[in-house]
């Protein structure tokens, strides 16, 4: 007789309501809200106008415009070619270059026309400044560019004033200026286009008008002096320009003293 009350309760426990937790397992978590559905709206737009303007482009009919290139980032050959720097750097770098050897290829004769008995003295001492002025003017300018960020350009700029006092002390000839002036000019290296057309051709004029092949006197090389100095005078202006464009190159590059790439480089 026991059995059938406890029957009862157990049948009458299957008409309870289930649990709370069972009943919401079913339920999502999180309904989408309308921002949600708004946003994947909007990304689904936005990807359906990104493939039209890629075959648009495709086509022909829209144009991807090229981005331009700014100081401080890798260019080509061909990019750099057509850039203001570009021209800049080559100019100053040629007008050094050119009237520095114009000394060195004729400074044999020029000891002879200012009165050097032993003009080998005259070789040794440019070589032997070239070497300082090559080695020194690296390790003073890596210097300054960690410190100041003060760009290379600088010194090409002083490397002009030094070759024009220079030239201004050959033209001179005053006694005992010869060997300074030989020993300032060793700190810059040159090409051959002024001595071959500026100078070779000056001082065979003034040989022919002495009578000789050989010229003496400070006049076989005054003029040539006179206008590489105005030649160098062009490229400390041009100098002191470039310096003043890339110095914000260098702030960016050497920030806090030491060398960083652009973060334009690392994407």
């Amino acid at each position: 007789m026991t059995l059938f009350p406890a029957r009862a309760r157990i049948d009458s426990s299957d008409h309870l309501a289930p649990p709370e937790s069972s009943a919401t397992q079913t339920d999502p978590l999180l309904t989408p809200s309308s921002s949600a559905t708004n946003l994947g709206s909007f990304h689904e737009t936005d990807d359906a106008s990104d493939v039209e303007t890629l075959l648009a482009i495709g086509e022909g009919a829209v144009k991807k415009k090229k981005k331009t290139k700014r100081r401080g980032e890798d260019f080509k050959f061909q990019e750099a070619f057509i850039k203001a720097d570009f021209w800049l750097l080559w100019f100053v770098y040629f007008l050094g270059v050119g009237s520095g050897v114009t000394v060195l290829n004729n400074l044999s004769q020029i000891g002879v026309a200012l009165g050097s008995d032993d003009t080998t003295i005259l070789l040794s001492l440019f070589s032997f400044c070239n070497f300082v002025g090559r080695l020194g003017s690296g390790v003073v300018s890596e210097h300054f560019v960690k410190r100041n960020t003060l760009p290379r350009t600088f010194w090409m700029a002083c490397a002009h004033i030094l070759m024009i006092l220079s030239f201004l002390l050959y033209a001179l000839a005053l006694n005992g200026t010869l060997y300074v002036a030989t020993a300032l000019l060793g700190n810059p290296v040159g090409a051959v286009l002024f001595s071959v057309l500026l100078a070779g051709n000056l001082y065979d004029t003034e040989a022919a008008k002495q009578g000789t092949s050989t010229c003496i006197g400070a006049d076989c090389f005054r003029i040539t002096f006179l206008v590489l100095a105005g030649v160098c005078g062009l490229g400390t202006i041009l100098s002191i320009i470039l310096t003043v464009r890339v110095r914000p190159v260098y702030q960016m590059l050497y920030a806090g003293g030491s060398f960083r790439l652009p973060s334009a480089a690392n994407h």
